[in-house]
C-alpha cells in the first residue's frame, strides 16, 4: 500500500478540470468546490441492510466519508463489465484506462492488493475474505463410532448379537435343569438368581429359561441407559458438533458437494495437483445474480453442502462458529483505488481510519448481529433441538430398553396367569 506524504507532486485530474500541484501544495490547500468522482463497484452486498436490502456497511462507510469530506464526492456506478474483470481476473488495467480517459477519481471495490506501484490504495476495514463455509459432523453416540470404524451396519450386529444372547442364555438354563453345574456355578447361579428376584430353592422349569433370558435383557438396558444418562447430560451442556475439514487436503476428501460461483474457479486456476481437479468436478455452479448471503443462510440451514462466505457473515452471523467451520482460500480487499500522487489519497486513508476509530463499524456489526439473532435463531441448531437431535441418534438404545421392558411386562403377565388361574386348574383335577 503506497500511502502519498503531505506534499504532493505531479499533475492530476479533479472533476472536469486539470490542476497542476507543485511541492509546497498539499491536499488541505484543495478548492471547496473541488469534485471527487467515485467509480464504485456494484459486487456482492457486504452485508445486507435491514430494512432496504441494499448494501448495508460498505455503503455506511461511503455515506459517512461523504457526510464529513469538506470535498465534494460523486458516486457513479460501474459497469458490468469493470465488475466481472476486477472479480475474475484482477484486471485492473481498464481500471487506469477509466482513470485517464476522465471517467472517474477514485475507485471504491475488492481488488487485490498487488499494484500498489501502479495506484495508491486504501484499504477499508470492510475486507472480503473469502472462505469455504463447512459444516461440522455432529457426534455420534461411542457404539455407533465403534460400528462405523469397523464398516459394519449397526443393525447388521445388533441383531444376531440379541440372538446369541438367547442362546447363551437358553444353554444356562438347560445346564441349570439338568443340574450340571459346579459348585462355583451353583455359587454364581444362587447369586444371579437372587438379583434376579428368583427363590434360590425353587427352580421352575417352566419359567426358568424366560426369567434369565429376562435378565440378561435387563442388564443390557441397565447399562445402556446409563449410557443414554451421561450422553444426554452431555448434549444438554454443549453443542455434539466436531471440526472435520482443516486443510484443502480435508476438503477433497470430504463427500459434500461444492456449490461456489463460476468466478471462484479463477482461485485455483494456477493449481494443477490432482487433488485439486477432483475439488473442481464437485463444484456445483451457483446462478451468478444469487446474493452469497443467501447462499451462506442455505448452507448454515441444511448442512449438507459446502458453499463460499465471506468476513462478514463470520463476524456478524451469531451461531455460525457452532455448526461450521471455514477455511480461508481467497482475499480481495475492499479498498478505494487512486491514480498514483492523487491529491486525495492520504486525505481518504486518514478519514477512513477515523471513521472507524469513533466505532461506526462496530455499531453496525452490533446492529446486525442483534438482527441475525432474532431472525435466524428458528433455522439455527439450538441446545433444545441440539437435544432432540442427539436422541433420534440414540433410538437404537431406547428401542432396546422398550423391548427389555416389554418382554418382562409378558413374562410377569404369564407367570402372574399361570400361577394364579391355570396351576390351580390342574391341582384341581389331578
Amino acid at each position: 500500500m503506497k500511502v502519498v506524504g503531505s506534499e504532493l507532486m505531479g499533475s492530476c485530474r479533479l472533476g472536469s478540470d486539470k490542476w497542476v500541484y507543485s511541492s509546497d501544495q498539499s491536499w488541505n490547500n484543495l478548492p471547496k468546490n473541488t469534485v471527487i468522482n467515485v467509480l464504485s463497484s456494484k459486487m456482492i452486498p457486504f452485508i445486507i441492510d435491514v430494512k432496504r436490502n441494499s448494501p448495508g456497511i460498505m455503503v455506511d462507510i461511503l455515506k459517512a466519508l461523504k457526510n464529513s469530506c469538506p470535498i465534494k464526492i460523486k458516486v457513479k456506478p460501474s459497469d458490468e463489465n469493470i465488475r466481472k474483470d476486477i472479480l475474475t481476473k484482477f484486471n485492473l488495467s481498464r481500471l487506469h484506462r477509466l482513470f485517464n480517459n476522465g471517467y472517474g477519481d477514485v475507485y471504491m471495490g475488492p481488488v487485490r492488493i498487488v499494484s500498489s506501484g501502479i495506484f495508491d490504495i486504501s484499504p477499508v476495514i470492510s475486507f472480503n475474505t473469502l472462505s469455504f463455509l463447512i459444516p461440522k459432523s455432529v457426534r455420534n453416540p461411542l457404539y455407533e463410532v465403534a460400528f462405523a470404524s469397523l464398516g459394519v451396519n449397526i443393525y447388521l450386529v445388533v441383531v444376531p448379537g440379541v440372538l446369541l444372547y438367547a442362546t447363551v442364555f437358553t444353554n444356562i438354563a438347560k445346564f441349570v435343569n439338568d443340574k450340571k453345574l459346579t459348585y462355583f456355578g451353583s455359587n454364581v447361579l444362587m447369586l444371579y438368581r437372587y438379583i434376579l428376584g428368583v427363590p434360590s430353592k425353587f427352580l421352575n422349569p417352566r419359567t426358568t429359561l424366560m426369567r434369565f433370558y429376562l435378565g440378561g435383557v435387563i442388564s443390557m438396558s441397565l447399562s445402556t441407559s446409563s449410557i443414554i444418562q451421561g450422553k444426554l447430560a452431555s448434549t444438554m451442556t454443549g453443542i455434539s458438533y466436531v471440526d472435520t475439514v482443516r486443510s484443502i487436503q480435508d476438503l477433497v476428501q470430504s463427500e459434500l458437494p461444492i456449490r461456489m460461483f463460476n468466478v471462484s474457479r479463477y482461485a485455483f486456476r494456477d493449481i494443477n495437483d490432482t487433488s485439486t481437479k477432483q475439488l473442481l468436478e464437485r463444484f456445483i455452479p451457483i446462478p451468478p445474480l444469487t446474493e452469497l448471503y443467501n447462499i451462506s443462510l442455505e448452507c448454515v440451514e441444511k448442512m449438507d453442502f459446502i458453499s463460499i462466505t465471506d468476513r462478514s457473515f463470520l463476524l456478524t452471523h451469531p451461531y455460525v462458529h457452532k455448526t461450521h467451520g471455514y477455511l480461508e482460500f481467497e482475499t480481495m480487499k475492499v479498498s478505494y483505488v487512486m491514480p498514483l500522487n492523487h491529491p486525495v489519497s492520504e486525505y481518504f486513508w486518514i478519514r477512513i481510519q477515523r471513521i472507524i476509530q469513533v466505532g461506526v463499524v462496530d455499531k453496525i456489526f452490533g446492529s446486525y448481529r442483534n438482527w441475525y439473532q432474532l431472525k435466524e435463531a428458528s433455522r439455527i441448531p439450538s441446545d433444545e433441538k441440539t437435544f432432540v437431535l442427539t436422541v433420534k441418534l440414540l433410538k437404537l438404545p431406547f428401542l432396546l430398553c422398550l423391548f427389555g421392558n416389554t418382554l418382562a411386562v409378558i413374562a410377569f403377565g404369564l407367570e402372574l396367569i399361570y400361577f394364579r388361574y391355570i396351576r390351580p386348574i390342574k391341582s384341581f383335577f389331578n
